[in-house]
């Protein structure tokens, strides 16, 4: 039997532990998240492959929907280092809100996230990004899976007990989530916070291989940021969507990259 003292001082090892592997995980997470720049404002991303000197980024299409003109600056992703690299190349997937953007970096290593098949509810998640500050801060909270749409036909009936709760006045924040965002493939829901300038930002596991990728807000609770203090989100803007991992390894956009894919 462990005395009070000793079980104090066990109690205090455990949590510093669990203090320390927080730390590393989001040491290596926002190592492989970047920012995006571009004329609409900012986004995020992440690096899922190397080939040589070129680097490819897994983010939102949307976050690089509009392809710059002569007169506008182009695209620029800035990785952890504070390094911007012009975008070379942006390829979309015709139906899924799902890009990738490669930029080219000579001499200059950057690690490459891992991905994971693995996804179920319930299941410990963070999120690594950058919010669409004056301050350009970067944001990494912990939540958890609270739904996945597997069907375009658990989608019509997820949609359709949104709007029994609407009608029976059950809740007073109307998600927006429609068929539609299904059809882009949005089909896995967090808890984490996120806020303008995280679309395209990857969810992470507990073992630090993307999940998938934010891109959809659940409730519009913008309004009730200060985007000029930039603080840490709350739970409040919590609730929000993203395309698993798995729709992105049967899209268009994969080709012939060589991934560091786990079950």
């Amino acid at each position: 039997m462990l005395s009070k003292i000793e079980k104090k001082i066990f109690s205090v090892f455990i949590l510093n532990l669990v203090l320390v592997s927080c730390g590393l995980e989001q040491d290596t997470d926002q190592k492989t998240t970047v920012l995006i720049r571009g004329r609409n404002g900012t986004g995020s991303g992440v690096i899922i492959h190397k080939d040589n000197d070129i680097y490819s980024v897994l983010t939102a299409k949307h976050v690089v929907g509009i392809q710059p003109g002569k007169i506008d600056d182009p695209y620029q992703a800035i990785t952890h280092d504070q390094v911007n690299h012009p975008i070379k190349n942006i390829r979309k997937d015709p139906k899924l809100d799902l890009a990738i953007i490669e930029f080219d970096s000579p001499g200059k290593k950057y690690p490459v996230a891992k991905l994971t098949k693995s996804l179920f509810e319930n299941k410990p998640v963070h999120i690594s990004g950058w919010k669409d500050c004056s301050q350009k801060g970067y944001e990494f909270n912990t939540g958890k899976i609270l739904n996945i749409v597997k069907s375009k036909e658990e989608a019509v009936t997820y949609i359709k007990n949104l709007n029994k709760k609407v009608q029976n006045q059950e809740n007073n924040d109307i998600e927006n989530y429609k068929e539609d965002d299904y059809q882009e493939g949005y089909n896995v829901k967090y808890t984490n916070p996120t806020i303008r300038g995280m679309s395209g930002a990857p969810v992470f596991d507990d073992k630090s291989r993307v999940i998938a990728i934010h891109g959809k807000p659940g409730l519009d609770k913008e309004n009730s940021y200060d985007f000029g203090s930039c603080l840490p989100l709350s739970e409040n803007l919590g609730n929000n969507w993203g395309i698993s991992i798995n729709k992105f390894l049967s899209s268009s956009l994969r080709q012939s990259m060589k991934l560091e894919v786990e079950d």
